[in-house]
C-alpha cells in the first residue's frame, strides 16, 4: 500500500502596525527619518515557526518579488520549506507625535507575507523638543535623556514600549 501526503501551506499575509507607547518630559514627536530609515526585525516564518537572526532593510529600497508583478522592501527563502517569504512598509508618517503619556501611537504599518515581526531593534532614531530642538541617534532601549539649550530644561523618554498588533 502507498500512502500519499498532500502538504497544504497556507501564505498568511496581512497588514502590521507598529505601535509605540512611552512616557515623556519636553518631547514633542520622535521619527525614524522617512523612507531612508533602516528597519532592524527578527522575524518568524508563518509556516515552521523558525525564527531568523537580525534582518534589515530600507523603505526606499524595492525588490521585485520572486513570481510576482509586485515589489518589496525585503524577501528571503525559508530556511525549512524553501519559499520565499517578504515585508513590504505600506504605511510611515515622517514622525509620531507624542504626549506625556503616549499610548499605542503608529509608527509605521508593514504587509507581512509567509512570515511574522517577533522583535523591532529601535536604533537610530530622532527625538524633537518641544522647542524643536533635533536629537540624533536616540537610543530608546533604557531611560534616554539630553539637555534642551532652548529652554534649558530636560528632554527624557522612558518605558518605551512597542507591539505589533494585526491592521483592522
Amino acid at each position: 500500500m502507498i500512502n500519499y501526503y498532500i502538504f497544504f501551506f497556507e501564505f498568511s499575509m496581512g497588514l502590521i502596525d507598529l505601535l509605540i507607547s512611552c512616557e515623556i518630559e519636553n518631547v514633542s514627536a520622535i521619527s525614524f527619518g522617512g523612507l531612508d530609515y533602516e528597519w532592524h526585525f527578527k522575524i518568524k516564518c508563518t509556516q515552521c515557526q523558525s525564527e531568523t537572526d537580525e534582518i534589515y532593510f530600507k523603505g526606499s529600497e524595492q525588490k521585485d518579488i520572486v513570481n510576482s508583478r509586485g515589489q518589496c522592501n525585503f524577501q528571503m527563502k525559508c530556511k525549512t520549506f524553501q519559499f520565499v517569504v517578504n515585508i513590504t512598509l505600506v504605511k510611515s508618517p515622517d514622525h509620531a507625535a507624542i504626549t506625556n503619556k503616549t499610548k499605542n501611537v503608529l509608527l509605521a504599518q508593514f504587509e507581512c507575507r509567509g512570515c511574522e515581526l517577533i522583535k523591532w531593534n529601535p536604533q537610530n532614531l530622532f527625538v524633537r523638543s518641544e522647542s524643536g530642538q533635533i536629537f540624533e541617534n536616540a537610543d530608546l532601549t533604557d531611560v534616554w535623556v539630553e539637555y534642551d539649550d532652548k529652554t534649558q530644561s530636560n528632554v527624557l523618554i522612558e518605558n518605551f514600549k512597542y507591539a505589533f498588533v494585526r491592521s483592522k
